[in-house]
C-alpha cells in the first residue's frame, strides 16, 4: 500500500510539472500572438486547478500520516486546507488580471513574472489542502465497510443492481444518480449541488465573455470556488465508481447487490438451519440428562440432526 501511495505521489509531481511549465508559457505564447486572450485564459484556469489538484494529491500520498493522535490535529489541519485554499484562490484571481493587462500591452518580462508567481501560490495552496488530508484516515473510507445484512427474508425488490450502479456512476456521477440509486439521497445532494456548480460557473464566465464585461476581483472569487467544488465532486463520483466496481460502496439498506442476492439468501438459509438444529440438540440433550434418552438414542437422534445440516 506504501508503495502504491509514493508511485501515485510522483506521478503527481510530474503533472504538475507539466501543468507549471504550461501555466507559465502560456503568457508567452499570448504575448507572441499563438494564442489568442480566450484561449489563454480558459488554457490559464484549467491548469490553475490541475497543479492544486496534483499538488494536494502528491503531498497526501509522500507525507507520512500523523498517526493514532490525528484526531486531536484534526481542526488545525482543516483551517490549514482551507486557508492553503483561500491562498491559491486568491492569488490566481489578483495575479490573473494583472497577466492579462500584461499580455495586453505586450510586457511580456512582466506576465512571466506574475505567472510565476501565480503558480507558487498555486502550489502553496495545493500542499496546504493536502498536508491537511492527512490528517484523515482515508483508508477506513475505501475499505469494504458493509451494513450487517438481515439474516432471513432477503427482498428481492429492494436489491438493487452492481451493473447499473456502475453505469450511472460513470455517466450521470456528477449529478448523484448513482448516489440516490443506492438510497445515499445526502451525498447525492451535494454531488448534485457540485454539477449545478459547475453550470452556474460557466453560465457566468460565457455571459461575461459575451458581454464584454470585466469582473472586479470580488465578482471572480465566487465563480473559481464553484469550479473547484464541481472538480472536487467529479473527483468523488469517479471514486465513488471505483468503489462500486470493487464492491466496497454497498446500497444503503444493506441489503447485498441483487448480483450477490441467491448466494447471500444461501447463506441466511444455512445459518438459519444450524441454528435449528442446534436448539433440537439443546433439547434432546437436556432429555438425555433427565433420563427420558439412552445414550444410544441420543447419539442416533443426533447424528441424524447432523446429517440434515449437511
Amino acid at each position: 500500500m506504501q508503495s502504491r501511495k509514493i508511485i501515485i505521489g510522483i506521478i503527481a509531481i510530474i503533472l504538475l510539472l507539466i501543468f507549471s511549465f504550461r501555466f507559465v508559457t502560456a503568457p508567452i505564447l499570448a504575448c507572441n500572438g499563438r494564442i489568442t486572450l480566450e484561449d489563454y485564459a480558459s488554457r490559464a484556469t484549467f491548469s490553475a486547478i490541475a497543479v492544486f489538484l496534483f499538488a494536494a494529491i502528491a503531498l497526501f500520498c509522500l507525507h507520512s500520516r500523523t498517526g493514532k493522535k490525528r484526531r486531536r490535529f484534526a481542526f488545525p489541519l482543516v483551517m490549514i486546507g482551507l486557508i492553503g485554499a483561500g491562498v491559491a484562490a486568491l492569488t490566481n484571481v489578483v495575479m490573473r488580471e494583472g497577466i492579462t493587462a500584461d499580455i495586453v500591452n505586450a510586457s511580456m518580462p512582466e506576465a512571466i513574472g506574475k505567472s510565476v508567481i501565480t503558480v507558487i501560490g498555486t502550489l502553496v495552496g495545493g500542499f496546504s489542502v493536502g498536508f491537511g488530508l492527512t490528517g484523515f484516515d482515508f483508508s477506513r473510507i475505501l475499505r469494504r465497510e458493509r451494513k450487517p445484512a438481515p439474516d432471513r427474508n432477503f427482498s428481492e425488490n429492494a436489491a438493487v443492481s452492481k451493473t447499473c450502479a456502475a453505469v450511472l456512476a460513470f455517466l450521470l456521477g456528477g449529478l448523484g444518480v448513482h448516489r440516490y440509486y443506492l438510497g445515499y439521497k445526502k451525498q447525492g445532494a451535494a454531488q448534485t449541488c457540485g454539477f449545478i456548480s459547475l453550470v452556474g460557473a460557466y453560465t457566468y464566465c460565457v455571459t461575461q465573455f459575451v458581454s464584454g464585461y470585466k469582473p472586479s476581483v470580488g465578482e471572480a472569487v465566487l465563480p473559481l470556488f464553484l469550479v473547484l467544488y464541481g472538480a472536487a465532486v467529479s473527483i468523488w463520483a469517479f471514486v465513488d465508481f471505483i468503489r462500486i466496481l470493487t464492491g466496497s460502496l454497498q446500497p444503503a439498506n444493506g441489503n447485498p447487490y441483487s448480483e450477490n442476492l441467491a448466494q447471500q439468501v444461501w447463506i441466511a438459509q444455512q445459518k438459519e438451519k444450524a441454528s435449528d438444529v442446534a436448539d433440537a440438540i439443546g433439547k434432546i440433550a437436556k432429555l438425555h440428562e433427565q433420563g427420558v434418552l439412552t445414550d444410544e438414542e441420543f447419539q442416533k437422534k443426533k447424528a441424524e440432526l447432523l446429517a440434515k445440516m449437511g
